[in-house]
């Protein structure tokens, strides 16, 4: 790793065991938030919508003004969707559907749809994908137009798509709400963690967890998810070659070279905490915690 890896990853862990109990609180809450389906999103939504229906009744149809705005703010969709002249009338009529069930302005639900396309989201999922995205701008400290970006660079690197969406926003709001993480932290997160976590063959409630732990114990995305993805990736690599790096990881992990390997193939997640657990074990034996990575 080097020294400055070295330094990085030493304060990593330092992060990660003083507040052990928020790390793993945040890392076994996903796969559960996951399974369980979009109950939560659904939950925290609900409450908003008879009060956003009763406000667009008072406004009335569309005026000329509303109409040219919302044409305005549908040729962004034009632009980054590939649909037919029929897909986007629909879209259009589902959009402005949306804005009726959720407090939302529908100008600001095209241009979700609009970044929704900019990031490839297929055609057939554009209008899911919105849908959760503006749920998660109502309920979260993100907006639909950020939720939109970094969850779908999250969902293009996992490989996610459909009805898994409303499951991955669920799974944030959750995360968001039982940890100490915030939703935006936990998706900041998450974008540094899944080309890795992929390689590792970790699915994405694993990914939000980890990522959600970290936040929770104050590891910002830009340092220390870097560094965590390096970590992993470090792991994948030696699995698969094994030599020095697979060497000096199960040292640090207490086990074989073969049992370490078999876990990062079989349980990323538990390799992770398995290698985290063995440094915090040195350093409680009185080693050295960056001799240890050094080796």
């Amino acid at each position: 790793l080097g020294a400055a890896g070295q330094l990085s990853l030493g304060s990593l862990f330092v992060r990660l065991t003083l507040d052990s109990a928020q790390f793993t609180k945040g890392w076994m809450n996903a796969e559960e938030t996951m399974v369980g389906g979009t109950a939560a999103m659904t939950k925290a939504v609900a409450g908003m919508t008879l009060a956003a229906g009763a406000a667009l009744t008072a406004v009335g149809v569309l005026g000329v003004r509303e109409a040219a705005k919302f044409e305005q703010s549908f040729a962004q969709v034009r632009r980054t969707v590939e649909a037919t002249e029929n897909q986007f009338a629909l879209m259009a009529g589902q959009f402005r559907q949306l804005a009726k069930e959720i407090p939302v302005d529908v100008n600001t639900i095209n241009k979700t749809a609009a970044a929704a396309g900019a990031l490839g989201i297929p055609t057939k999922d554009i209008v899911e994908f919105t849908k959760v995205m503006t749920d998660m701008g109502a309920t979260t400290n993100m907006s639909a137009e950020q939720a939109a970006k970094s969850m779908g660079r999250i969902a293009n690197i996992m490989g996610n798509a459909g009805d898994e969406f409303g499951r991955m926003g669920s799974a944030v709001l959750k995360l968001g709400v039982s940890t100490a993480a915030t939703e935006s932290e936990i998706t900041s997160m998450g974008m540094r963690l899944a080309g890795a976590g992929k390689v590792m063959g970790m699915t994405t409630p694993q990914v939000l967890g980890l990522a959600a732990a970290l936040s929770s114990v104050g590891v910002r995305a830009e340092v220390g998810g870097t560094m965590m993805a390096q970590v992993m990736e470090i792991m994948a690599r030696a699995a698969e070659e094994g030599g020095d790096a697979l060497l000096g990881l199960s040292q640090i992990a207490g086990v074989t070279m073969a049992e370490f390997s078999r876990t990062i193939k079989t349980d990323a997640t538990g390799a992770i905490v398995q290698f985290f657990e063995g440094l915090k074990a040195i350093d409680k034996e009185g080693g050295n915690v960056f001799r240890a990575l050094d080796n």
